[in-house]
């Protein structure tokens, strides 16, 4: 009925002809500080086919080893291990390559040499560098032979330093090293905590929530519903039946202070309730789950001295009404307070038969009930007036896989008067659509924006006999001449997605660029 809804992309390299190309981080010994160890990581980039008329030296792409480098100095006891440096090389500059990229469209490279403390090395009086390495800059009042000590450091740069090392191994190790960094290292170390069914998992949870030197930490908790919810292969069953132990453990939310955002993850197969299929997880069920946690949110906000949770997320919220609990007391007291809601929905479908996944009745039923019990503004369903969505302080929307098809398909985003942030990513109009005719009456389609459209076969004997077309006349160009209406817009964001960069969803929902396409 529309177009698909990730179309290829493929990246603009400003006036050359995009490619595709293969990225590989390595890891080498410079000669550099000899003969203290260091380990240098970079990525070597590679075109994987160089268009017809093209060489790869019209393209700008790194084959050796960059000559700029950042130097970081490993002072704690595990620095004597080699392996050791080289894993925090490439985990350094994989974790900070997105902040280092503000530099421009120059490459980096990190040296991560290997400094012992005067404690338990020699002077390193005698440390060279080749003249193609520069030596890194020391403060004034430092010799350069002796980097400062890291735990002389202020405290607020010490914490710094600590943040950007976000995988928990390194952080755990980090801890045992010494109390001044152990009192750094564990508010990251524990800033996010996980729950699922698994018994590790939920003794870890219980441990974390009965230490009183502990629980202060988390800000953020994920509680996912099976021990691995994008696994759906239903002949390796996880095991883990949701039972007791898991809703007590989901309780103890009430436990952790500082927690103001919370993460639900359900599995992705669903079936509606007239279905014979067999998931993990029906309606009811998740249902049941979804009470069990918003009765611990509600709880612990009974507590004055925990945090309120203000930011929810939901990922694979089924696409059926449950009114039952969205209309309960316990769902508003729990909503009312949010400043932040980011859902992805998840909907039966038939791989068999996937042409008939029209006929799932909570295609028609859910999209009215979403907007009237979980969001307030929401994009109208097709057939909904805009006018009766709500209008409130609404200040950022980010909107994925939104296809237009109505002049009145972008009224309700201009309801919103106090919108600053508005990104559009893999967004469509429905220039031309197609329908059997049963279809028709079943969706109730308002068809008077549009116009009757003689289809051509796409192939050689292809039959369209019984099928009804149409065709939208609705432009991108009327879209952003109406969105430039919004009084306080002052972000807009609008692209596609490419094949190599995944879905955009939830964890993406920020990664939008802003490019157009002329077609």
């Amino acid at each position: 009925m529309s177009p698909s809804p990730s179309p290829s992309r493929r990246l603009s390299t400003g006036g050359l002809p995009p490619v595709k190309i293969r990225e590989q981080t390595l890891i080498d010994q410079p000669p550099t500080h000899t003969p203290t160890p260091c380990f240098s990581a970079w990525v070597r980039q590679e075109i994987i086919r160089i268009p017809p008329g093209w060489s790869a030296s019209d393209y700008n792409f790194p084959t050796q080893r960059p000559t700029y480098a950042f130097h970081i100095y490993a002072t704690t006891p595990r620095a004597s291990d080699p392996q050791y440096l080289e894993t925090l090389a490439g985990t350094l500059y994989k974790e900070t390559r997105e902040e280092r990229s503000g530099r421009g469209d120059d490459l980096d490279c990190i040296d991560h040499p290997q400094i012992l403390t005067a404690l338990n090395s020699p002077s390193l009086a005698s440390s060279s560098r080749p003249p193609k390495y520069q030596t890194p800059l020391e403060p004034h009042h430092h010799h350069h032979h002796d980097p400062p000590p890291l735990l002389s450091l202020t405290p607020e740069l010490l914490s710094h330093i600590i943040s950007q090392l976000d995988d928990k191994p390194t952080l755990s190790q980090l801890r045992l090293t010494c109390s001044t960094l152990s009192k750094h290292a564990a508010p990251h170390l524990f800033s996010s905590i996980y729950l699922s069914p698994a018994e590790e998992k939920m003794s870890a949870w219980k441990n974390i929530t009965g230490s009183p030197s502990l629980r202060k930490y988390p800000r953020r908790a994920t509680i996912h519903t099976r021990v691995d919810i994008e696994d759906d292969d239903f002949l390796r069953h996880d095991g883990m039946e949701v039972g007791e132990g898991f809703f007590a453990a989901i309780a103890l939310l009430g436990e952790l202070p500082g927690v103001g955002e919370l993460r639900i993850g359900f599995t992705p197969q669903c079936a509606g309730r007239e279905s014979e299929d067999y998931v993990m997880e029906g309606p009811d069920h998740r249902s049941e789950l979804l009470r069990v946690m918003f009765q611990a949110v509600a709880d612990r906000a009974g507590d004055e001295a925990n945090r309120g949770i203000h930011k929810l997320q939901i990922e694979n919220l089924q696409n059926c009404p449950i009114p039952e609990f969205t209309s309960s007391a316990l769902f508003q007291s729990v909503t009312e307070k949010l400043d932040e809601l980011h859902i992805s929905i998840a909907r039966e479908n038939n791989t068999s038969a996937p042409d008939h996944d029209f006929e799932c009745p909570e295609l028609l039923s859910f999209p009215p009930y979403f907007l009237s019990h979980w969001l307030s503004p929401s994009p109208p369903p097709s057939g909904t007036s805009p006018s009766t969505t709500a209008t409130t302080g609404l200040e950022t929307f980010s909107l994925g896989y939104y296809t237009l098809a109505y002049p009145s398909s972008t009224t309700f985003l201009l309801s919103l008067p106090s919108l600053r942030k508005l990104l559009l990513q893999n967004c469509m109009i429905a220039s031309y659509l197609r329908f059997e005719p049963d279809s028709l009456p079943t969706w109730s389609l308002d068809t008077s924006s549009w116009v009757d459209f003689p289809f051509e076969p796409l192939d050689e004997g292809e039959a369209l006999v019984g099928y009804v077309s149409f065709q939208y006349a609705g432009t991108w160009a009327q879209v952003f001449d109406q969105l430039a209406t919004l009084p306080l817009l002052e972000d807009f964001r609008f692209d596609y997605g490419d094949e190599w960069e995944g879905e955009y969803g939830l964890e993406r929902r920020e990664q939008c660029g802003r490019r157009v396409y002329a077609e």
